[in-house]
């Protein structure tokens, strides 16, 4: 689901859904820009900051489950926790995808002393 919502009806290299559909979905449906047809959309969310990416969208499941997409990065995040409604009312849930973007955009400076990139991948 995550692929085919994330490239636009593709999924393993065949167009699965008609093209134009899921960007149909992301349309606002309501004057509050909030949902689109069958997802949420960034303006519906909770949470102390906006999302760091343009063009996030995503599925609200019980709880504290979330499947947020990006598709100017080709990214999906499933996210899945336990919540009664008061704990999911006052929940923060641009936080958990904001630090995934930050750490998958923010530019890594290998030379810096403090990286541990070169540990991590040896001999680079």
């Amino acid at each position: 689901i995550a692929e085919v919502l994330v490239q636009d009806g593709f999924f393993e290299g065949k167009q699965r859904v008609p093209k134009g559909w899921v960007a149909r979905m992301r349309q606002p449906i309501a004057a509050d820009g909030r949902r689109g047809f069958g997802i949420w959309l960034a303006a519906s969310a909770h949470g102390a900051e906006s999302f760091a990416a343009d063009d996030v969208f995503f599925l609200r499941g019980p709880g504290h489950w979330r499947l947020w997409l990006v598709p100017g990065l080709k990214l999906a995040v499933l996210f899945g926790a336990d919540a009664d409604d008061e704990d999911t009312k006052a929940w923060d849930e641009t936080r958990v995808l904001n630090l995934v973007l930050r750490a998958v955009s923010d530019p890594v400076n290998p030379a810096d002393p403090a990286s541990k990139l070169k540990g991590l991948v040896p001999g680079h």
